[in-house]
């Protein structure tokens, strides 16, 4: 059947939040009728700092019993929520590396990655490294960003 102007909202929760999270971008959709994949190269902003907001309704893994955002532990079975929703800092986070994809389709191109280092930051492209500055690393490169690593602080 087909469904017009349905309305969806689709949403992931963790029962506990990574000291490494990477998000990867779905930079290539299939095309059924060629048989091969295409390349996406919308835009995105890419954030220096990502904030994982704890406060919101999440689910126990114990009996799947969604729970408001305030509760610490579950209200049925009382299986304690893993993350601490006291402290501000663990769901905070910040980007330490962008992988880019660089050419036109799934089959054909070359991956570099941005990464920030104390010193500023650096572009990796197979024996090369070099410096470049925030813009290069953040803003020129955001129809290519394929993978994003961000460390919890």
């Amino acid at each position: 059947e087909k469904c017009t102007n349905t309305k969806a909202l689709v949403s992931s929760s963790f029962e506990s939040l990574p000291k490494i999270l990477v998000l990867h971008l779905k930079r290539f959709r299939p095309n059924f009728e060629k048989m091969t994949y295409e390349k996406r190269s919308d835009s995105i902003d890419i954030p220096e700092d990502l904030s994982l907001e704890v406060n919101h309704d999440w689910s126990c893994h114990v009996c799947t019993l969604n729970n408001p955002g305030t509760a610490k532990s579950c209200t049925v079975c009382q299986t304690s929520r893993v993350i601490d929703v006291d402290s501000p800092s663990s769901s905070e986070y910040s980007l330490k590396a962008v992988v880019l994809h660089q050419g036109i389709t799934a089959a054909a191109g070359h991956y570099v990655s941005n990464v920030k280092e104390k010193t500023g930051w650096k572009r990796y492209n197979d024996s090369r490294v070099t410096s470049i500055g925030k813009v290069e690393a953040l803003s020129k490169t955001r129809t290519q960003a394929y993978l994003l690593f961000f460390i919890r602080k």
